[in-house]
């Protein structure tokens, strides 16, 4: 059970269903600055909101990985023990595609934001970290490996020793793994929806990629207003609606070219497209080439 000042998985970007089974956490420890949770995972796509927390990820296993961010899309086979580093205030969807094991790990930005303040003067502080799909990192290894092993403490028993710990993970972070900047740490400035509402709104959306998709719809799932909806699902995300919904038919239309047996005008009916024109348009301006291009590129 969560106790008061407690940093929680519902305060994270990580989504436990079927696909992702929670093995262990730090739930119920005490921890106030971070999260972590080992996981057991099956092949799965999954969009993960923009939240005010830096977010480290490890597999034990190896990954196959596809990410897509509002500034593109990477594909990577990944060794175990590398760290995927999210930063604060980033939305990806990523693609899963081999079982694994993994651990995720969280650390609140305010934390990041006071050892910066602590550590370098007011021009240097304004950093904020990079994100980076497979940082082969030993000291970031270790901070995992010791924070893994720290699962297994009993609860409220070293949550002195995490908050130096938080410290120290905040201080390497930003020495290694951040740039200086006039724009500082990015922050949420808009409430954001929460992760169940992401999770329903993402949901409906790809159940119902085919249809013309409205803000009303969507808004309706979560219950606030187009305004509300708009401003809050941005802030989860890092993108419009309609920039998400259009990277999920690009994503689905890419599918369908793989099959020879699907003409053009048709992939472009199934994802919502209300044209092939409208559709060849769109695929070029995301994948930059024509959706025959793309298709000769597979064989």
């Amino acid at each position: 059970m969560a106790q008061a000042g407690e940093f929680t998985l519902e305060q994270t970007s990580l989504r436990i269903d079927a696909n992702v089974r929670l093995v262990k956490s730090s739930q119920g420890l005490g921890w106030s600055n971070i999260y972590a949770a080992l996981t057991n995972e099956q092949p799965h796509e999954a969009l993960h909101r923009a939240i005010p927390a830096v977010w480290l990820a490890t597999t034990f296993t190896g990954i196959d990985i596809r990410r897509s961010s509002i500034d593109g899309e990477l594909h990577q086979v990944l060794p175990k023990n590398l760290v995927t580093i999210t930063a604060p205030g980033e939305a990806v969807h990523d693609e899963i595609g081999i079982p694994l094991e993994a651990m995720h790990m969280y650390l609140k930005q305010e934390v990041l934001d006071e050892v910066a303040g602590d550590l370098y003067s007011d021009r240097e502080a304004k950093r904020k970290i990079v994100s980076e799909l497979a940082a082969d990192d030993s000291t970031l290894r270790w901070f995992l490996a010791s924070i893994k092993a720290s699962l297994d403490d009993p609860p409220f028993s070293h949550t002195l020793k995490m908050d130096y710990l938080s410290r120290a993970l905040a201080a390497h972070l930003l020495h290694r793994h951040s740039t200086a900047g006039p724009g500082g740490i990015r922050r949420t400035s808009a409430e954001a929806l929460n992760a169940r509402q992401v999770a329903s709104v993402v949901d409906y959306i790809e159940a119902n990629l085919a249809s013309n998709l409205t803000l009303n719809e969507l808004a309706t799932i979560v219950g606030v207003g187009r305004a509300q909806f708009l401003r809050r699902f941005k802030a989860a995300t890092q993108m419009t609606p309609h920039q998400y919904v259009l990277m999920r038919r690009i994503r689905r239309s890419k599918r369908y070219l793989a099959d020879p047996q699907l003409d053009h005008s048709s992939i472009a009916i199934m994802c919502g497209f209300v044209s092939q024109a409208h559709f060849a348009s769109t695929f070029k301006r995301f994948v930059k080439m024509t959706p025959r291009e793309f298709r000769r590129s597979l064989t």
